[in-house]
């Protein structure tokens, strides 16, 4: 079990899954201590989705709110959630250099969180991860080298009904007594059968899966190379030159890792732009 976990929380955490102050985060992150941070960008989608035309959301946002202000303070923006965890809001936006340097987007929220994730763990040398269920943030983070957690669907809110869904299901269900009501009628098809053969696409593939399978294939086929022993069958020429030295594996392993972080790259970049269509 790790000493101490520290860790950023997406808002759609906060919104989509139990409030977190009922969350065992200890167990969940498998750490004695946690500290659950908030930026400033949590707190702006919070308070834009206080007015939010989905009721459900507006009501959630409005009960989380709410919930950070009942909350010990500790110290200035730092409070007690449960035994053991505490929750850090930063006020303050990352610098315009973390932006600069990561070529991200100030106008973009995902951009924003990663920015702060960027700044503290560069100022405190830290190792800090996201929690979320956002699967592009999830690629993005993965891609500044930003560790992941998800929550499981056990800890996902119940689908309630708000009063518009209420009338909606009202209305269906007098829809469905009403036909219900009406002859047994039979739907044929053009070719006048009751039954007609469809092929449906396949399902979409994971996409972070489908990432690591790629990683792992290439690892394979193009593999480090480990110097040999003099006095082993391989320690021969293996050019027209003579043979290659130590140092010539060494810069050959060194070339290579960069080839698997370029294409690892590669393959994020390209999810997420088929995700922006």
């Amino acid at each position: 079990m790790q000493e101490l976990k520290k860790v950023f929380i997406d808002t759609n955490i906060l919104i989509h899954f139990r409030l977190f102050t009922e969350i065992d985060w200890c167990s969940v992150l498998n750490s004695k201590f946690v500290v659950l941070n908030m930026t400033s960008t949590n707190i702006k989608e919070l308070e834009k989705f206080k007015y939010d035309q989905n009721k459900k959301r507006s009501e959630r946002a409005r009960k989380v709110i709410k919930l950070i202000e009942s909350l010990e303070e500790i110290e200035v923006t730092t409070f007690k959630v449960r035994e053991n965890v505490t929750l850090h809001i930063i006020i303050n936006e990352p610098t315009s250099r973390i932006f600069d340097e990561f070529n991200l987007d100030q106008k973009i929220e995902d951009d924003r969180i990663i920015a702060s994730v960027l700044q503290l763990a560069d100022s405190k040398e830290e190792k800090i991860s996201i929690i979320t269920n956002d699967l592009n943030l999830r690629l993005k983070a993965k891609l500044f080298g930003i560790s992941v957690f998800n929550l499981t669907e056990e800890f996902e809110l119940e689908q309630e009904l708000d009063s518009n869904e209420k009338k909606i299901r009202q209305l269906t269900d007098e829809l469905m007594r009403y036909k219900n009501s009406l002859p047994d009628l039979k739907i044929l098809f053009h070719d006048k059968t009751e039954i007609q053969e469809f092929i449906l696409e396949k399902p979409a593939v994971d996409q972070i899966a489908h990432i690591d399978e790629q990683m792992k294939l290439i690892k394979i086929k193009y593999q480090p190379k480990e110097f040999p022993q003099k006095d082993s069958f391989a320690y021969l020429p293996l050019s027209i030159g003579g043979m290659f030295t130590e140092k010539d594996y060494q810069n050959y392993n060194e070339e290579l890792k960069k080839i698997y972080t370029t294409y690892e790259a590669y393959l994020i970049k390209k999810i997420i732009k088929l995700n922006k269509k």
